[in-house]
């Protein structure tokens, strides 16, 4: 008698049924992540809760057909007003350990939210080269790390952002005098930082932001810090061009939207509207850094002719 197969099995590793290396599956509930292609192909995921991979190799494309932006946050009145009809299906990775890329390129993600569960932990993208991604991260220590240890993390595209609910957003820090740079990122959301937005903290030079929104509580210490180090000396904090960057921070704040640590040269901010006294927006702990940065500030005060 011929055995039959479940349709479900089938369904979950299509390269066995159907002779392709692509997999498209689907979840109710939570269910382990699928296999993932040892020599890269496409995994199409379906709305629901999916457990953590242990790392994703080269040459994997992950395409979730859900929103990154997560409900929790469509329904938070404590970031600004948002109008919805109903909540939008996602794609739910859930994580309890850092989820680290390490030593590959050309990963494609997009339409993933992943979920540290306050873990401490986040996604860390190292020596990782030729990437995409376009995702959300919530509930995260520090949510994205970019690093070095192998080799450099460059050319990397990030055209969408969702950062919710962490001690720190990003954080690029180059090691071996290794760096992160030539990264590009799309229009960047940081909403309810404990601590600190971004991190431009040493061998990271010549990446781009296009439009940065934070919205910073009371127990920030700052939005954008550039070599958090504080050290008086090159650490290559240099380069960095932010075209927009707007901070909202509730009260207790006592930091600053951008602020200038140690020595570092050649980084462009634009300073754009913010909900904090102007004066906190930009600091700067020494004179060099003061001559050898740019900082934009659009005009806010006075509002109207005097």
């Amino acid at each position: 008698m011929k055995a039959k197969v479940a349709p479900f099995l089938c369904l979950l590793v299509l390269s066995g049924c159907a002779g392709t290396n692509n997999t498209i599956v689907k979840a109710s509930g939570p269910i382990a992540f699928p296999s993932l292609p040892a020599a890269g192909g496409t995994i199409t995921m379906e709305p629901g809760t999916y457990a953590c991979p242990e790392g994703i190799a080269s040459g994997v494309h992950i395409v979730g057909h859900g929103a990154t932006v997560p409900p929790e946050l469509l329904a938070s009145t404590n970031f600004a007003p948002i109008a919805t009809a109903a909540a939008v299906p996602v794609v739910r990775v859930t994580c309890t350990h850092s989820l680290t890329i390490k030593d590959a390129n050309d990963v494609q993600i997009s339409g993933v939210i992943f979920d540290f569960q306050g873990s401490g932990a986040g996604l860390i993208l190292d020596s990782v080269t030729y990437s995409r991604f376009d995702i959300g991260i919530v509930d995260a220590g520090t949510a994205l790390t970019l690093t070095t240890h192998d080799g450099n993390t460059f050319s990397d595209m990030f055209p969408r952002l969702i950062l919710y609910k962490h001690d720190v957003g990003i954080v690029l820090h180059g090691v071996n005098s290794k760096a992160v740079t030539w990264n590009d990122f799309g229009p960047v959301d940081l909403v309810d930082t404990r601590k600190v937005g971004i991190l431009v903290s040493q061998y990271a030079d010549t990446n781009t932001f296009s439009a940065v929104r934070m919205h910073l509580l009371g127990s920030a210490k700052d939005g954008l810090v550039f070599n958090d180090s504080g050290t008086l000396n090159d650490v290559d904090a240099s380069g960095n061009v932010f075209q927009l960057l707007d901070c909202d921070a509730e009260g207790g704040f006592a930091g600053s939207c951008a602020h200038f640590k140690g020595y570092s040269v050649g980084n462009f901010v634009r300073m754009g509207f913010g909900i904090m006294p102007d004066q906190d927006k930009v600091v700067f702990d020494n004179p060099f850094s003061a001559s050898s940065n740019t900082v934009q500030k659009m005009q806010e005060h006075p509002k109207l002719p005097l």
